[in-house]
């Protein structure tokens, strides 16, 4: 699976994502009317996706992993919004319209970089 955020690999080296998680929460309204027995429930419409995982990545030198580390979520940042998308194995693609990154944690172990990701974005698209 390949990653890209605004056209960029975000695994370009082929890293496979770890603990990918894709979470959609909906708002809804409740209504209480007097004297029901039952409350009734309305779908407002709207929804926020949240995608998150993990990749770590292997660096030329330790340097080059703390620049990442310091650069990498600002660069990110600055393209906001933009889409997310994964390539599947099997050419399919999903995407993320409107993605916005709500939190980028990098971690240095010597020339190791561990990212998480956090987006939020709209519903996803299969595309083939």
């Amino acid at each position: 699976m390949k990653i890209f955020y605004s056209n960029i690999p975000l695994n370009g080296g082929s890293e496979t994502p770890k603990s990918l998680s894709v979470e959609t929460r909906r708002r809804t309204q409740t209504e209480y009317a007097i004297d029901s027995a039952e409350a009734k429930f309305f779908d407002r419409g709207n929804s926020r996706v949240s995608v998150s995982f993990t990749l770590e990545r292997a660096h030329k030198s330790e340097g080059a992993a703390d620049e990442f580390a310091a650069m990498h979520a600002a660069t990110l940042g600055a393209l906001a919004p933009a889409t997310l998308a994964f390539e599947l194995d099997n050419s399919a693609k999903i995407e993320f319209e409107n993605a916005s990154p709500a939190k980028i944690k990098t971690e240095t172990d010597k020339l190791i970089t561990a990212v998480r990701y956090e987006f939020s974005a709209q519903k996803p698209v299969k595309k083939q």
